[in-house]
């Protein structure tokens, strides 16, 4: 696989498989810093991730979003 260059070096790489008679749900994989964090993550657990990591900065920083 290439990766793209991206100046942050934080990116997500979508992936669907076909063939002639059907196609794949969409999987996900996270790159932070040059590293595969996440591999093959379906849409919900995109989703459950994404809640999580937003919960946890709500709670933490006592901010919607979490401080920048």
């Amino acid at each position: 696989m290439n990766k793209p260059k991206i100046k942050n070096n934080t990116y997500v790489v979508t992936e669907r498989a076909y063939d002639s008679s059907a196609s794949s749900e969409y999987n996900y994989s996270l790159w932070v810093g040059g590293n595969q964090t996440f591999y093959e993550v379906s849409a919900d657990e995109v989703r459950e991730i994404i809640a999580c990591l937003q919960n946890v900065l709500n709670n933490t920083t006592g901010q919607k979003g979490g401080a920048q």
